[in-house]
C-alpha cells in the first residue's frame, strides 16, 4: 500500500495536497533555558524535546537548530515509530562572563523519509521556539595597594583603594571591615567614603577608609581585613565575598605607672609608711637647715656698738699734728 501511495505521488496521480502527507508534531521543555555564565560554571543550557509521530507507519526525522551567538549540540536526526514517540536534547553553550541575555532559538523537524525509506516529498517543517535566558551572576572585586598606617592616640590617617563589579550585570557593592565592633572596642574607628556602590559591569570607583584613634587606645599591630559583597549574590542566596588587608599599628599614649600588681597589702602597706616617713625625714632635715643657715647669718652681722666705740687716745699714736698740709 505504501509503495502503490509513493509511486501515485511521484507520478501526479494524486495531487499531493489531497494526499496525507507524514507529519510530526515537537514539544520542548523548558521553554526558557537558564544559562550560568560565572566563572568555575559549565555555561550551557539543556531542553528536552518530544517528537510525537501520529502516523501507522515510521518517520525519519532530520532536525536543524536556528540561533545566533551560541553553540549548540543535537541530533542531526531521530527515528520515530508509528504511533509512538520519541524525545532528543538540545543544549546550549555560552562564553563565561557573558552579558545577561535573552536569545531566541528555533528548533526544527521535518519528516525527511517514512515506512520503507520513502522520501517525503512536499513535507513541511515544524517549529519549537525556546528562550536561552543568560543568567546574571555576583562578583565584587578590591584593589588594594600594599598599605600601612602608624597611629598615635587620637590621630587619623586614610587608606585608599577601588572597588569593583566584576559581575555581568549592574550590581550593588557593599563594603565593611571584620571584626569591626571589636577594633572599635580597643580604640581604633572606622569610616569609609561609601559604603555601598551601584556599578555596571566591569565598572569601578574609588574609596576611602579614614581610621581614627581614640586618647585610650593601646599598643597593637593589625591586619585589618575589609570584605566586598555583592549584593545580588546575597539576593540569589549564594553570598559572595571577597576580602583584602592592610598592616594597622596603634601606640599608646605613654605615662609612668607604678605597677602593684602581684605585691602583698601589707607590703605596698610598709611600704607607703616608710616613703612617709622619708618625706617626712627630708621635710625637718631642709628646716634645720635653713634655721642654722640664718643663724650663722646673724652670728656674722651682729656688732655690738661698744665695739665701734674708739678713744681719743687711740688716734693720738698716730701724730697727726706732725702732717704738714703744705706739702700737698
Amino acid at each position: 500500500m505504501f509503495t502503490c501511495l509513493f509511486l501515485l505521488l511521484l507520478s501526479g496521480t494524486i495531487p499531493a495536497a489531497q494526499a496525507q502527507l507524514p507529519t510530526v508534531d515537537i514539544e520542548c521543555s523548558p521553554v526558557e533555558i537558564p544559562v550560568e555564565v560565572a566563572p568555575g560554571t559549565p555555561a550551557t543550557g539543556t531542553t528536552t524535546c518530544t517528537l510525537s509521530n501520529p502516523n501507522a507507519y515510521s518517520e525519519e526525522v532530520n532536525i536543524t537548530v536556528d540561533v545566533e551567538g551560541l553553540i549548540y549540540a543535537a541530533p542531526e536526526s531521530v527515528s520515530v515509530d508509528g504511533g509512538e514517540e520519541a524525545t532528543f536534547e538540545v543544549v546550549y553553550r555560552a562564553e563565561l562572563g557573558d552579558s545577561v541575555e535573552n536569545i531566541q532559538s528555533d528548533i526544527n523537524a521535518r519528516v525527511e523519509s517514512w515506512g520503507a525509506s520513502f522520501p517525503c516529498v512536499g513535507c513541511t517543517e515544524e517549529t519549537f521556539r525556546v528562550t536561552v535566558a543568560i543568567q546574571q551572576y555576583g562578583r565584587p572585586g578590591l584593589l588594594i595597594d600594599p598599605q600601612e598606617l602608624l597611629l598615635d592616640p587620637g590621630k587619623s590617617g586614610e587608606i585608599v583603594f577601588k572597588v569593583q563589579n566584576r559581575g555581568n550585570d549592574k550590581d550593588t557593592i557593599t563594603l565593611d571591615v571584620v571584626n569591626r565592633s571589636g577594633l572599635e572596642q580597643f580604640g581604633v574607628q572606622f569610616s569609609f567614603s561609601g559604603s555601598s556602590f551601584e556599578l555596571n559591569a566591569d565598572a569601578t570607583a574609588d574609596v576611602t577608609l579614614t581610621v581614627t584613634t581614640t586618647k585610650e587606645v593601646g599598643d597593637g599591630i593589625f591586619e585589618v581585613e575589609i570584605t566586598a559583597t555583592s549584593q545580588h549574590s546575597v539576593d540569589e542566596g549564594n553570598a559572595w565575598t571577597i576580602n583584602d588587608v592592610f598592616r594597622l599599628e596603634t601606640v599608646a599614649k605613654q605615662e609612668l605607672i607604678l605597677s602593684v600588681a602581684g605585691v602583698p597589702t601589707w607590703a605596698v602597706s610598709v611600704a607607703a609608711i616608710l616613703l612617709l616617713l622619708a618625706v617626712v625625714g627630708a621635710i625637718v632635715v631642709v628646716v634645720k637647715l635653713v634655721s642654722n643657715r640664718r643663724s650663722l647669718a646673724a652670728d656674722d652681722f651682729d656688732f655690738d656698738d661698744d665695739d665701734l666705740d674708739f678713744d681719743d687716745d687711740d688716734f693720738d699714736d698716730l701724730d697727726l699734728d706732725d702732717l704738714d698740709l703744705d706739702d700737698f
